[in-house]
């Protein structure tokens, strides 16, 4: 959309020190602090290009016992540097309308209050994300498992992912718009099969190990 304008944080802030590269796993918690410190939003035209600004992407992980949904993204996609990749993420970004039901003025009441608001909006983006996207038989939970930086391509350094992995009852999932992108489960220890065609974040998580690692302890 021409005019959205989607939450942001400055680099510098989320990173204070060098970024690091990849999985980020630990110290979750600091990092979600950073960022409700210290966000925004943007026209979405505006920082596509720019790295001192990295846009917060939700990125759910659907898991049906030891197998992940995988989806191909088709050529109607918007972001057409991602068309014809496979992932197993599914997500997007957080916009102003993501926060218009929420009391932006109670930020200044003290920073427990700015981290509540800002966690409210990053858990109604991901839900509206998921919607648009895909139909599911029952609401999971949403556990973050760790983020995403990559800055070596031009998608990544304009982007941080926050990696939710959401494990289902059962196998009822599909994507809404069939034009856009198809899906399907794929066992854990086939994913391999796939993984010269996926974007870059969805390799990242795969080499993270965090699809075989207990959730939620």
């Amino acid at each position: 959309m021409k005019d959205e304008e989607v939450l942001v944080v400055p680099r510098s802030s989320v990173f204070p020190k060098a970024a690091p590269q990849g999985f980020i796993a630990q110290d979750l918690q600091a990092y979600l602090d950073r960022m409700s410190a210290d966000y925004r939003f943007e026209p979405r035209a505006r920082v596509e290009n720019d790295p001192s600004l990295k846009q917060l992407i939700p990125y759910v992980v659907f898991m049906y016992g030891e197998s992940v949904y995988v989806v191909k993204r088709s050529s109607r996609q918007s972001e057409q540097r991602l068309v014809g990749k496979h992932s197993i993420g599914i997500g997007g970004h957080i916009n102003k309308f993501d926060a218009s039901n929420r009391d932006e003025t109670s930020a200044s009441d003290g920073a427990c209050n700015a981290s509540g608001l800002f966690a409210s909006i990053l858990t109604d983006g991901l839900h509206r994300e998921i919607n648009e996207e895909i139909y599911l038989g029952e609401t999971p939970e949403f556990v973050l498992s760790g983020l995403i930086n990559d800055d070596s391509n031009s998608v990544g350094s304009v982007h941080l992912g926050l990696v939710y992995i959401a494990r289902l009852s059962s196998a009822n999932i599909s994507v809404r718009e069939k034009d856009m992108m198809s899906g399907s489960f794929v066992d854990a220890g086939s994913l391999n099969e796939y993984y010269d065609t996926m974007e870059t974040w969805s390799q990242i998580v795969i080499d993270s190990g965090c699809l075989q690692s207990p959730v939620g302890n």
